[in-house]
């Protein structure tokens, strides 16, 4: 019998790390399902999800506890597998000049729609030309059944002329 666990980790990063995770689940024949790992302004941040022997799970609890004498907080998570479900997804690129609230804005007009964020990624750079900063997005949302795609589009089009973005958004 096996379990899905899942592993939050953060601390310093350093050359080396994912191995040394990736080692202790190998040790105890875990299999490694999924994964979303970062480096984000100098510390490593990664949501993994393994499966494992019943039997197995004690051990890897106290070999990942150790790592956490090397700075890193880990905490580890029994989940259940999910359940399959068919489910549409889209994706949502949003360019323009950054300022506070860009991201609570557009997530307020998918939570209004009963839109579930997937995943999302941002990130601010310089823009040469006009020597501010632009802000980028993508993200991944799946759309409650009761709504139509174009309701979606056509929210995210009235907010990005408010917040002055292009947007895009299409199914992925």
């Amino acid at each position: 019998m096996t379990k899905r666990v899942l592993l939050s980790v953060l601390g310093d990063d350093r050359p080396g790390l994912v191995e040394s995770i990736a080692d202790i689940v190998r040790q105890y024949e875990g299999n490694w399902l999924e994964s979303r790992l970062s480096h984000l302004a100098g510390k490593f941040s990664g949501l993994i999800t393994v499966e494992i022997k019943q039997d197995a799970y004690t051990h890897l609890v106290s070999r990942m506890e150790a790592l956490q004498k090397d700075g890193l907080a880990i905490q580890l998570e029994e989940i259940t597998p999910d359940v399959a479900e068919t489910r549409d997804l889209y994706r949502i690129e949003l360019v323009g000049n950054d300022k506070p609230g860009i991201v609570r804005d557009i997530t307020r007009v998918m939570s209004m729609d009963g839109v579930n964020v997937e995943e999302i990624r941002t990130r601010r750079s310089s823009a040469a030309w006009s020597g501010g900063d632009i802000f980028e997005a993508t993200i991944q949302v799946s759309l409650p059944g009761d709504l139509e795609p174009e309701q979606l589009r056509e929210d995210l089009e009235n907010l990005a002329n408010d917040l002055m973005v292009d947007i895009k958004f299409q199914k992925h």
